[in-house]
């Protein structure tokens, strides 16, 4: 079975290309998000990336939430909003948004906005 051949090692103009490859990606953007802006396959853009000289980061989703604080988690919980409305606004899963405000502490509704007996 052949193996899929690389592209030979770039220079000049391209080389500029990597280096902007990586600054995005160094800036947070995914793979698959530089994938699709330049119209290149997701195997391409992790190649290029190894060749610009980045540090790739672990698969899976890029932990965005992080930028989201506990606290206005809380104060949007407790304007009323659902945990799915929060997960959307703040662009988080709502598992993620139910366990940020138990573990701050917050009694959660039902659906019927009822308290659950969990802290």
């Amino acid at each position: 079975m052949n193996s899929p051949e690389r592209p030979a090692r770039l220079t000049g103009a391209a080389r500029e290309k990597l280096a902007e490859l990586r600054e995005q990606y160094a800036d947070g953007a995914s793979i698959r998000a530089i994938a699709k802006e330049y119209e290149l396959s997701y195997g391409l853009v992790r190649w290029l990336l190894l060749e610009a000289g980045a540090t790739l980061r672990p698969g899976g989703r890029t932990p965005r939430h992080r930028a989201v604080s506990t606290e206005q988690l809380v104060s949007l919980y407790k304007a009323g909003k659902s945990l799915h409305a929060i997960g959307i606004e703040v662009d988080m899963n709502h598992s993620a948004v139910r366990e940020r405000l138990l573990r701050a502490g917050v009694r959660l509704r039902t659906k019927r906005g009822r308290r659950t007996s969990r802290p």
